[in-house]
């Protein structure tokens, strides 16, 4: 005998007939179908108030228009029978959590047959005695009526039980066929034996019925475990991912979400339009200027197109965004924080255009800079070369050690900045050379008051790791136009001029 699939990933796979004939098999439901089959039965107060109280103003009505008082007497016992029944459908009700245990379930359904099995029980001996002691064909037509349309609703409550199903149907049945025997002549007997195909019928329906709530509930839960994946996976993904539906509102947003728009880790966007998303909290750099995240976006889904971008929040993270129509819903939106790469990217074009040790640019990068800001048709705009070369610092660097001539070179960069026009520009040359240029037509003049300070800047004592030290500087000079328009021009007649 093959073993009963408790997990979905068993049931899965298994076509309807194989799942009934395993649990035909082992009479043992998996937990999640039985809870189904249990929760099915005590469903629908409702319905089951409104039978009740049709068969006990059926019993009544019988009662009445016979006069027979132990019709009375079953009729009252039909009716504490319902009651109880009614009662413990209501505590079922009560007391039955969202995740009961399997034996608690098994519990209610015990009592469920048990009060329904008393009930039926005394309703089908109230017919059989209506039959067996009344002439009266109102009473008999009332009586099997009453019973008809109880097994009927037999079928469409119990449907989810077939031992509860079978059990209480022939247990109704049963005396309206005897019943009808007893009259000893050939039509009630025809009659008698034309309901057993209609009992038959009923229990066939509720076979099917059965299956469908069978098929349902695995249906529901082979969905359920896929939900339960899916969002397993979103929300342990690094990236935020956001799907929008046709109207422009979250269908699916995961925790990461949220918090790389600009809002609290915690916001709970799912069905919410895009006014959810910060005013301020996001901004775009466009060519049209700044904008926001949702204004961004509502352009994405207008356009229906693909894109991406980047947007800065205001603690200074960079987030890369990228959206992706599709077909049938508004997009989705991807989200992923980039601020340590961005960085990472920074320092590598710092590293590569900037002196490490000094922080001033470099040599190939000055000369880009110095070409875009000053270069035109014909060569360099007017501006003033200074070749800067430290005096004295090869022996510095020789008798007191490198680290020393570093830091040396650190505090003669600062005092540069510090003494330099406005606009400026200075670079590390190379060792202990640097450039500076000036853009724009400067006196003669000026240029040499401009180096003569620079040289008494640079020539004050410095007190570097318990040494004082002084350092001098030779400082040549090349103007633009005059001594060429070229920046490799400029640096040689400046170096000469050294």
């Amino acid at each position: 005998m093959k073993p009963i699939p408790r997990r979905i990933g068993e049931i899965r796979g298994m076509d309807l007939k194989e799942l009934q004939q395993r649990f035909a098999e082992t009479r043992k439901l998996p937990d999640p179908v039985y809870e189904s089959v249990v929760r099915a039965l005590h469903d629908d107060m409702r319905a089951l108030f409104v039978g009740k109280l049709s068969v006990f103003l059926s019993c009544f009505v019988i009662w009445y228009r016979s006069g027979d008082p132990l019709l009375l007497t079953l009729s009252l016992l039909i009716v504490s029978a319902g009651i109880l029944r009614l009662w413990a459908t209501l505590r079922f009700h009560r007391n039955v959590g969202d995740k009961p245990t399997r034996a608690e379930l098994s519990r209610w359904e015990v009592w469920y047959n048990a009060w329904g099995a008393a009930f039926v029980a005394l309703l089908g001996l109230f017919c059989f005695t209506t039959l067996a002691r009344s002439s009266d064909s109102i009473i008999h037509l009332f009586a099997i009526s009453m019973m008809m349309a109880y097994i009927i609703g037999i079928s469409g409550r119990n449907f989810a039980s077939e031992v509860v199903v079978r059990s209480q149907v022939a247990a109704a049945s049963i005396p309206i066929s005897l019943g009808l025997l007893l009259f000893g002549d050939i039509y009630h007997a025809i009659l008698g034996l034309m309901l057993i195909p209609f009992f038959v019928a009923l229990n066939s329906i509720s076979s099917r019925l059965r299956q469908m709530l069978f098929s349902a509930v695995l249906t529901a839960m082979d969905n359920k475990t896929i939900a339960d994946r899916f969002n397993v996976a979103l929300s342990n993904v690094s990236h935020g991912m956001a799907m929008f539906d046709t109207d422009a509102n979250f269908a699916v947003v995961n925790s990461r979400f949220a918090g790389l728009c600009g809002l609290d880790e915690d916001t709970e966007l799912v069905g919410t339009e895009l006014d959810a998303l910060p005013e301020k909290g996001a901004i775009v750099e466009t060519d049209k200027g700044p904008l926001t995240l949702r204004e961004v976006l509502q352009k994405c889904l207008h356009d229906g197109k693909h894109a991406q971008f980047n947007h800065l929040l205001t603690d200074g993270r960079v987030i890369e965004a990228k959206y992706n129509p599709m077909e049938s819903e508004g997009g989705v939106l991807v989200l992923e924080d980039i601020t340590e790469r961005v960085n990472t990217e920074n320092e590598i074009r710092k590293l590569a255009s900037f002196d490490p040790l000094t922080h001033l640019p470099n040599r190939r990068f000055f000369m880009a800079e110095v070409n875009r800001i000053l270069g035109g048709v014909d060569g360099l705009d007017p501006c003033t070369v200074f070749f800067v070369d430290l005096d004295n610092f090869k022996d510095i660097n020789d008798t007191l050690g490198h680290t020393v001539g570093d830091k040396l070179l650190c505090s003669v960069a600062l005092r540069m900045r510090s003494s330099m026009p406005e606009k400026a520009m200075a670079c590390r040359f190379g060792g202990d050379e640097f450039v500076v240029v000036v853009p724009g037509r400067v006196p003669r003049k000026e240029c040499t008051e401009f180096a003569e300070r620079l040289i008494e800047e640079i020539s004050k004592p410095a007190l570097i790791d318990g040494n004082q030290l002084i350092v001098g500087a030779s400082i040549g000079i090349a103007q633009c136009p005059a001594n060429g328009n070229d920046y490799s021009q400029l640096l040689k007649v400046s170096d000469v001029a050294l």
